[in-house]
């Protein structure tokens, strides 16, 4: 029986010879290492060091968040008005960081709704 271990943890749902990792975060990075529990015994292996890097340039700051949100939306018991509620709050705070670092910002902002 082969077991995968991150730092020293088993990694849930890894058991076979390949340790099989859907979407790469930062937090997969580290060392990893496989035990095999056979009749004959155990052997752990050698330690292998899996680092994890980002192309920050393929993407806008923007995606990134949304894509870490996501994430963690995916990863959460659903709750359709959370969800929404925290991917509205996210948007509006990148809207804003936007507008504070644009040449005219909010000096050339307009109204959406008015009296």
């Amino acid at each position: 029986m082969y077991l995968w271990f991150k730092d020293g943890v088993i990694v849930p749902g890894q058991s076979g010879p390949v340790l099989t990792l859907e979407r790469l975060q930062p937090i997969d990075a580290g060392v990893y290492v496989v035990t095999l529990t056979n009749p004959s015994g155990t052997i752990t292996s050698s330690a292998a060091t899996i680092t994890v890097t980002a192309d920050l340039a393929a993407k806008s700051v923007a995606r990134w968040w949304n894509e870490a949100l996501l994430d963690g939306i995916r990863k959460d018991t659903p709750n359709p008005p959370v969800h929404a509620r925290n991917l509205f709050h996210l948007s509006a705070t990148l809207w804003d960081a936007y507008w504070a670092y644009e040449r005219e910002g909010w000096a050339a902002h307009h109204e959406v709704f008015t009296r």
